[in-house]
């Protein structure tokens, strides 16, 4: 059910204190973030490092009950609002960013559904979230704060940070995926992560603008199976002529 490679990450991510994702490891579509946002920015480091031993703990000891019991997910049910289980991490969210509709999503996540929708469901807008079912969601950095933070001590520990999870993004996992989606804005520029070789993908050179700082870089593997797509993050101020010109992209990856 779950491949050598994707165990091997998660080992990788046991042994050096890292987050693993959210989401399916055997979906069509890997989209890399820049961070999670679960803490706000009254915040001290000492509890952005509390917070994020807890989420790395708790994730990937949920992987590895996951993997000993080969747990096979269906993504047709109902699920708790709960990212204990990363399978369902946010499934069945109401698709709308409006929280008082029976407990809606985040904006990021409403762009990740539309993706999702155009990919796979010939644009059909579901009442409730499910683009779990083909994605699998992890970050550059596993700091769980905004990034819109300016803070000299909080930038330190997003650069240690993203340090040390280049060799886990480097593991055959993140390449098996044939659709590819970096959604992290400048971050590869401001932190010196080489996508073409971590990912072992060429970039066309070439950035596509689609309006009102909506734009994408196209990069594919050399034996065009696979596509790396480089964007801003998907948040607020994403254009639907940038999911659907993305989505357009991706689809020829799909089989």
């Amino acid at each position: 059910m779950y491949t050598q490679a994707f165990k091997e990450a998660v080992a990788y991510c046991k042994a050096n204190n890292l987050f693993v994702g959210y989401g399916n490891p055997n979906g069509k579509v890997l989209v890399i973030g820049k961070e999670a946002a679960h803490i706000g920015k009254e915040e001290t480091t000492e509890n952005l490092e509390k917070k994020k031993k807890e989420l790395f703990q708790s994730n990937v000891s949920q992987w590895e009950h996951i993997l000993s019991t080969n747990e096979v997910p269906n993504y047709d049910g109902q699920h708790p609002f709960s990212h204990k289980n990363p399978l369902y991490a946010y499934l069945n969210q109401y698709n709308s960013w409006d929280k008082s509709k029976k407990g809606g999503t985040s904006r990021t996540y409403l762009s990740y559904e539309k993706l999702y929708e155009q990919l796979f469901l010939q644009g059909e807008k579901l009442e409730e979230i499910n683009f779990q079912k083909e994605f699998f969601i992890t970050e550059f950095s596993d700091y769980p704060t905004k990034e819109s933070y300016k803070n000299e001590d909080i930038e330190a520990l997003r650069k240690q940070s993203i340090e040390e999870r280049k060799p886990l993004f480097a593991m055959p996992f993140f390449k098996e995926f044939p659709i590819v989606i970096v959604a992290a804005g400048d971050y590869p520029r401001r932190y010196q992560i080489d996508l073409e070789q971590t990912f072992n993908v060429k970039w066309e050179e070439k950035p596509i603008e689609i309006g009102n700082k909506n734009w994408y870089n196209l990069h594919f593997s050399k034996d065009n199976k696979r596509i790396l797509i480089h964007t801003r993050q998907l948040s607020n101020g994403v254009s639907n002529k940038l999911i659907t010109a993305i989505a357009n992209e991706a689809k020829k990856f799909l089989k």
